[in-house]
């Protein structure tokens, strides 16, 4: 017998409107089914069951058809846009060497969960990602304290654990499409200081405050969360470089935006930002922005 799948909470969901389904827009009603077919937990049930589910709703046969080709552009985009960045990173850093002998820094998906982590005791390097993965393995925590990229994007992992804080040398760390909640990072993340790369978009945040003390960020993705709010200590990260917030509930910029003065790239496509805001990031860019977010003080 199939199994239906529980609904996980996503933006403008039902339950924290408080309305059916049938109340909504057609356009709304598309987001949402997007947002359930591409969280992580509902990459293991079939097509049908997903369809059942979306039927339960009152979507028409058109939306769930329209949803579901646009659920899976999004996934392959997302998986295109990792690979991306994994290969670059990989020709940046090339393999150490060990008795002569090269080690690859990224391992194939297939590839036997212990001899990934054991060959990350050499490269430093370690993607762990697409292996339905509950949980960080406790072994890199302790066997791989040298590790400076970790990659466990795709994986329903319940949370970020607290002992990430072991890895002092962390330079990047990408926990994309996780189904990442606020309450599923535990403070150990924020204590490493030492980072200047972290991805956590398509996951499930509200809250990014938190972000703030990661002060040697240079590139910072959470798109596709539910931020309603950037952070006036947004400002505390003067490194930055890269800011990817498209696709949230951002409503509001605020001033101390403005002092980030090495931002060059500012993606907010996707959000709910009044229109004057939206026509100047348009027509004069990142500069325009900023001068207008001083001209507020």
């Amino acid at each position: 017998m199939s199994k239906t799948p529980n609904k996980p909470a996503a933006k403008g969901s039902d339950e924290k409107n408080g309305q059916g389904a049938e109340k909504r827009p057609p356009a709304d009603l598309v987001n949402i089914a997007v947002a359930f077919l591409t969280h992580p937990e509902m990459q293991n049930y079939s097509e049908a069951d997903k369809t059942k589910f979306l039927k339960s709703k009152n979507l028409t046969d058109a939306q769930i058809k329209k949803a579901m080709k646009l659920a899976e552009e999004k996934l392959k985009a997302a998986e295109e846009k990792e690979k991306a960045a994994e290969a670059a990173k990989a020709k940046a850093a090339p393999s150490k060497a060990t008795n002569g002998a090269t080690t690859s820094v990224v391992a194939p998906e297939d590839e036997p969960l212990e001899d990934v982590l054991e060959k990350a005791q050499i490269s430093d390097i370690l993607s762990i990602k697409r292996r339905s993965l509950k949980e960080i393995p406790q072994t890199i925590f302790d066997s791989n304290q040298n590790l400076e990229i970790l990659i466990v994007s795709f994986n329903p992992i319940a949370k970020i654990p607290d002992s990430i804080k072991s890895l002092s040398r962390l330079r990047r760390f990408h926990a994309f499409g996780c189904g990442l909640t606020d309450k599923s990072i535990e403070p150990g993340l924020w204590e490493l200081t030492g980072l200047v790369e972290l991805n956590l978009s398509l996951n499930q945040l509200v809250d990014i405050q938190p972000v703030t003390k990661l002060t040697n960020l240079n590139i910072l993705e959470i798109s596709n969360n539910n931020i309603t709010t950037i952070p006036s200590e947004i400002e505390e990260l003067q490194q930055l470089k890269f800011l990817n917030l498209r696709s949230n509930n951002i409503t509001t910029i605020p001033k101390t935006l403005s002092k980030l003065k090495l931002l060059k790239i500012l993606n907010l496509i996707g959000n709910n930002l009044e229109d004057k805001v939206v026509d100047i990031i348009k027509t004069q860019g990142i500069q325009g922005l900023q001068s207008y977010l001083e001209s507020l003080y």
